[in-house]
């Protein structure tokens, strides 16, 4: 395992293992394919939860731009039991955080954020 591969397992565990209300998270690439995953709380593979966070990324995206030529930096998905984010990590990366229900959003972004921050500095 490469320095780099270990860090960024490394910020992605310490992240869902300290952060208050966060059930999971999966780093991918920006085409889909898993880098490290912390999902422990749940019940899916890496590969397709990346798979799916780069479609929604790129969905909403897509979307924004009807409207704007912003890009997106971040989607949202909120459903009975679960909150998920999609982050974009410096358009190489996917983050994928899962969330308890009523947990602390505006918590669960500010670490989300934080923990971006770590891997693009781990990534350069």
């Amino acid at each position: 395992m490469s320095g780099e591969q270990a860090e960024i397992d490394r910020i992605v565990d310490e992240f869902v293992g300290t952060t208050a209300h966060v059930r999971g998270a999966v780093l991918g690439s920006a085409d889909g394919h898993p880098l490290t995953a912390s999902l422990d709380d749940i019940d899916a593979e890496p590969s397709t939860v990346a798979a799916m966070g780069a479609a929604a990324l790129g969905l909403s995206t897509q979307l924004a731009r009807v409207a704007t030529e912003a890009t997106t930096a971040s989607t949202y998905v909120r459903a009975s039991g679960v909150q998920v984010w999609v982050f974009d990590i410096g358009n190489a990366a996917t983050l994928t955080v899962f969330g308890a229900e009523h947990g602390d959003a505006a918590a669960i972004v500010q670490a989300s954020q934080r923990a971006a921050g770590r891997v693009i500095t781990a990534l350069t």
